[in-house]
């Protein structure tokens, strides 16, 4: 049966998450592609309290997710660079999906629908997910992706960087064979996690390819782009 009192408490905790999960700029204290993983629950329940009249998709930080999504978009597109577990997996279907219907005219929802597609296959329908999550958005076949939309349109600057987290992006251009450098050094973090110490690491990619890449989690520099200092590499928290 239902219980308010168990709904109120989620309403606390997806606050709380929003509020303290991810920082001022949009940036999670995981991976795009790892934080994929908890929406996977925390998507259906936020659209739930939407249509109960709740605002946590308004959200200031969970608005500016939006950038974030942007900035770590790779220049050739459909893919995604951040740190962290999971850190070469951009947005997941129960993400986009909700932006896609609650948000239709932000430009910045179009680019990245268009580019989730790219990465899908233009299928919005395939992939990996729970069956909840079609079931929600039923109604979404029929609401076309609309034309594809290139990131340069949007007119983003060139450099990103969340002091909170302590993460840098920085690009030549937003086309597709313009080059992009990331670089972090993470400040925000407390105790071990699938992110550990991540400090002096970067990725690369540019003419379309990607050719320092970020996926494991380990915490050893040797699996990892590390900029050493004194020969010595990331250390632990």
């Amino acid at each position: 049966g239902y219980d308010p009192r168990v709904y109120k408490l989620g309403l606390e905790i997806a606050r709380d998450y929003l509020t303290y999960g991810f920082s001022a700029e949009g940036s999670s204290t995981e991976a795009v592609g790892y934080t994929q993983f908890g929406f996977v629950w925390g998507m259906p329940f936020m659209v739930a309290a939407t249509r109960r009249g709740e605002t946590l998709l308004q959200h200031a930080r969970h608005r500016a997710t939006l950038d974030w999504y942007l900035h770590t978009l790779e220049p050739s597109g459909g893919a995604w660079q951040s740190h962290g577990d999971g850190g070469d997996r951009g947005p997941e279907y129960h993400t986009m999906h909700m932006w896609r219907w609650f948000f239709p005219d932000d430009p910045r929802v179009k680019v990245l629908w268009a580019e989730w597609l790219r990465s899908v296959g233009g299928k919005p329908h395939s992939g990996r997910f729970h069956v909840i999550e079609p079931l929600i958005f039923a109604d979404d076949y029929e609401v076309p992706a609309g034309p594809a939309t290139r990131p340069a349109s949007l007119k983003l600057p060139t450099t990103w960087h969340d002091e909170e987290r302590g993460s840098f992006y920085a690009r030549s251009g937003w086309g597709e064979d313009d080059a992009m450098m990331r670089f972090e050094c993470r400040i925000d973090s407390h105790g071990p996690s699938h992110e550990h110490a991540d400090r002096g690491t970067f990725t690369f990619s540019a003419l379309g390819r990607t050719w320092a890449r970020e996926f494991f989690r380990s915490i050893e520099s040797r699996h990892h782009n590390v900029v050493l200092v004194d020969g010595k590499g990331q250390g632990f928290w």
